[in-house]
């Protein structure tokens, strides 16, 4: 009798990796991680076996990582990606796969804390072009910037004048000039990945 295929539309899901990976390690002999399951004779339950929904239905939705646990970056991110209503593969999409889904849900689990400002600059553009006008959040590149750890916070309190640009420190800029590299800076790496 020929199987029959589950229509669930959560395929590419965490929950269905899960599952789909529990199935190699029981039964794909060419999977890496197959001797110490499926060639120990660990058989995955019957149900499961058959039906992803069964299993799904037992394990329910994977919970995401409290705020605590993604961090400042993290947080940042994970609430403008909901604010803008995408999942990780529509940005990764929509940044013409400049910034994989993989890579952001690293980003947004605190996995990953420094990235390089270029995929910051994708990340930001393509969430600031997506953002409703009503969000409780802002976009803002020079924040995402700031909790990379790339430059110092603006506010620095009454203590002595320090550039956010730690190569222009001693250049005395003033918050518009900084603004204005910021902003130029963010230019070039815009042309530069169109070319």
């Amino acid at each position: 009798m020929p199987r029959r295929y589950e229509q669930h539309g959560m395929t590419g899901t965490p929950e269905w990796k899960s599952w789909s990976a529990m199935q190699q390690r029981c039964y794909n002999k060419n999977y890496p991680g197959f001797h110490n399951y499926g060639g120990r004779g660990i058989r995955v339950f019957g149900e499961w076996r058959r039906s992803f929904l069964k299993f799904f239905a037992y394990i329910g939705k994977r919970p995401s990582p409290p705020p605590s646990e993604r961090g400042p970056l993290g947080q940042y991110l994970w609430t403008l990606r909901k604010a803008v209503d995408m999942s990780l593969r529509e940005v990764e999409d929509a940044s013409e796969k400049k910034v994989s889904n993989a890579y952001l849900s690293q980003l947004e689990t605190g996995r990953i804390t420094n990235p390089s400002p270029g995929i910051l600059h994708e990340i930001a553009t393509v969430y600031a072009e997506r953002l409703p006008k009503n969000a409780s959040v802002s976009c803002s590149y020079e924040r995402m910037m700031e909790l990379a750890g790339h430059i110092r916070p603006s506010s620095q309190g009454p203590t002595k004048k320090t550039s956010r640009l730690p190569t222009f420190a001693g250049e005395q800029l003033t918050p518009e000039e900084e603004d204005e590299l910021l902003k130029y800076l963010a230019f070039i790496r815009m042309r530069k990945g169109k070319k």
